[in-house]
């Protein structure tokens, strides 16, 4: 979570972190960086002043580790969540913000996590949610 501590700061929000340390996946780490920094980042800007961002991981079974983003934001609008990965995409509070974005960081993070043979989706409930799978290392406990 390394870069972000600044961004929270200043968001007046706070990160939560649970899971098991000790699993391992196979990843280019930067790649994975910049892919959770990316969903990171989105999810601190829909979240209002003071409301923590939940990240979870643990094992999904012998093969795949799921990593989970969940904000306390406003969710993402349903007409767009299909398309919440396309580049250009923004939600509508986004659009107003005076510091919005172009619309690419989700489908930035969607293309470096795909090139490691890893999948995301977004779901609402309280909040949106970004769910990761990622491959497990071989031979991890």
């Amino acid at each position: 979570m390394t870069g972000l501590e600044h961004t929270t700061h200043l968001r007046d929000a706070s990160l939560e972190l649970e899971g098991d340390e000790t699993i391992r996946v196979v990843v280019d780490r930067d790649r994975l960086k910049r892919a959770v920094t990316n969903v990171l980042d989105n999810a601190l800007r829909y979240s209002p002043p003071g409301a923590p961002i939940r990240v979870t991981w643990a094992d999904t079974d012998e093969s795949t580790v799921e990593l989970s983003i969940r904000d306390h934001g406003p969710g993402v609008d349903p007409d767009l969540l299909p398309h919440i990965f396309e580049p250009g995409i923004r939600g509508r509070a986004e659009r107003a913000a005076p510091d919005a974005g172009a619309g690419l960081g989700l489908a930035i993070a969607s293309r470096l996590l795909e090139h490691q043979g890893a999948t995301i989706a977004a779901f609402n409930g309280g909040g949106a949610t970004f769910r990761i799978i990622l491959r497990r290392e071989h031979g991890a406990a």
